[in-house]
């Protein structure tokens, strides 16, 4: 492959000349498309970076009537564009795309095996200076597996500014063998997407109510509402630095005292040692504000991850984070403030020996300690996931 500049811009050129003409005709059966897939397949695996290769991908899939990889192909050649009147045509093409197919659907399943589904404290005395409590199962954890089921939908449409807007249901059911966490919960959202040249703007309103099983006068049955804004700037084809801010607030059924604003700002960076082998860093603080004044906390996260693709056998990711919350007000029975520290440490595999029909699940397991000054918190867990998921 050519590596003078010259080239890029000849590929730019071309792409900006072909989108408009093929990808905007109708889908045509052709019993050569699966063989120009399969050619474009094979150059991409050996040239990542061969634009006009990964156009005639998307091209073959879009007249094929397979629009999710023609979508993505595009997707990536949108990132990547180094030119403004090219990414105005890949945007066009991919309006082409999604007037054909606006529809997104996805269900998804998790077993999660844990060897403590309460966070049970593992002690079993909680020192006050009115002297000692007894800590009702302290020491004692429970584990169990419990089962996430979710569907989600969403419809997309291209608008005249170039931007997508985007109407998301997601619904997930939540069972354990503790009744008090089975809950139903649900999410809304509207999510207005515009890409520019190195990076992408998402402004995201929505609406989540979560629902328990056990109706009490304390239940916690809650709606939730806010805003998130999440921009991502491309700082080389592959190292990415994203800013996301959430502002939410809070509103609980039955506890008033519960009800107030939440708020998040993270920082992340992903980035690649090499083609095979990616990494991501993230930072992150909140703050939430109930009405109890004991109640309120500021959070700290710092979670690490790296992941690496060992030839057929599959993914293999390992994670770490720190997290660190700090209450206002004093606990009860202490002189002081609740402060919690969190440590966790964790190995994800996704490997197509493990395939199931046409599924492939990622298996995970996390190890997490968390460290209180109040005993009622300290607990430690190991908590593991087979995680399957399927668009259509």
């Amino acid at each position: 492959m050519l590596k003078t500049p010259f080239f890029p811009l000849l590929a730019a050129l071309l792409l900006a000349c072909l989108l408009p003409l093929s990808l905007r005709a109708d889908p045509v059966p052709d019993p050569r498309l699966a063989q120009i897939r399969a050619q474009a397949a094979q150059i991409l695996m050996r040239e990542p970076d061969n634009r006009l290769a990964r156009f005639r991908y998307a091209q073959a899939s879009y007249q094929s009537g397979d629009h999710d990889p023609a979508k993505r192909q595009l997707l990536i050649l949108m990132r990547s564009s180094q030119s403004a009147e090219e990414l105005d045509e890949l945007k066009a093409a991919y309006g082409t795309v999604l007037r054909a197919r606006p529809w997104r659907f996805g269900v998804d399943l998790a077993i999660l095996p844990s060897t403590n589904i309460n966070k049970t404290s593992s002690n079993q005395i909680f020192d006050t200076p009115f002297g000692q409590f007894l800590i009702i199962d302290g020491g004692v954890e429970d584990s169990g597996v419990g089962f996430r089921l979710g569907g989600r939908a969403s419809y997309d449409r291209l608008l005249h500014s170039g931007a997508v807007l985007s109407y998301g249901l997601e619904i997930s059911r939540h069972h354990y063998p503790a009744d008090r966490l089975n809950h139903l919960d649900g999410t809304l959202s509207l999510t207005w997407s515009q890409r520019g040249l190195g990076r992408q703007t998402r402004i995201i309103p929505y609406l989540r109510r979560i629902a328990y099983d056990i109706s009490a006068e304390d239940g916690p049955d809650s709606t939730r509402f806010g805003l998130r804004l999440i921009h991502d700037h491309d700082l080389t084809p592959a190292s990415t630095l994203s800013g996301a801010l959430t502002l939410e607030q809070r509103d609980y059924d039955r506890l008033d005292q519960l009800d107030g604003p939440f708020r998040s700002a993270v920082v992340a960076y992903q980035g690649e040692i090499d083609p095979r082998t990616g990494y991501s860093l993230s930072f992150g603080l909140s703050q939430s504000l109930p009405q109890i004044t004991r109640l309120r906390y500021r959070e700290t996260v710092l979670s690490a991850e790296l992941r690496r693709a060992l030839g057929s056998f599959g993914v293999v990711g390992v994670n770490a984070g720190l997290q660190q919350r700090q209450y206002a007000g004093d606990f009860p029975a202490l002189a002081e403030p609740r402060a919690d520290r969190s440590r966790s440490i964790g190995l994800s595999v996704r490997s197509p020996h493990l395939r199931i029909g046409d599924l492939v699940p990622e298996l995970s397991c996390e190890i997490t300690q968390n460290d209180s000054n109040v005993a009622l918190y300290e607990f430690r867990s190991t908590d593991c996931a087979v995680s399957f998921d399927h668009t259509f």
